[in-house]
């Protein structure tokens, strides 16, 4: 197994959120010791970004001209994602881990 090969395995779920849906493809091993030491000298906010900007490759989260919205600090903050809708990226990220996880544990 290559570490690259590792790294860039995604996986796409959907978060729910209100009565909307985003399909979210994330990276499911974007969590390192180098993230979790970098977390630590942030505050409860700025984490919620910076994990979301690492875990996801990619979501469907629109502009109003309908062009898809990075998921980048800078554009999280540029078009005021809503932290309610940041939480719930990475709950499901998590929940959709522990479901893998406890799958392959069965």
């Amino acid at each position: 197994m290559r570490l690259s090969d590792l790294k860039n395995e995604t996986r796409k779920i959907q978060v729910h959120v209100g009565e909307e849906v985003a399909e979210v493809e994330y990276h499911m091993h974007a969590i390192t010791p180098t993230l979790l030491s970098e977390l630590k000298s942030l505050d409860d906010l700025d984490g919620i970004i910076h994990q979301v900007a690492q875990a996801v490759k990619r979501w469907d989260v629109l502009d109003d001209d309908g062009q898809e919205i990075p998921a980048t600090r800078e554009a999280i903050l540029k078009y005021g994602i809503p932290l309610g809708f940041l939480t719930a990226v990475l709950n499901a990220i998590t929940d959709d881990l522990h479901v893998e996880g406890g799958a392959k544990n069965a």
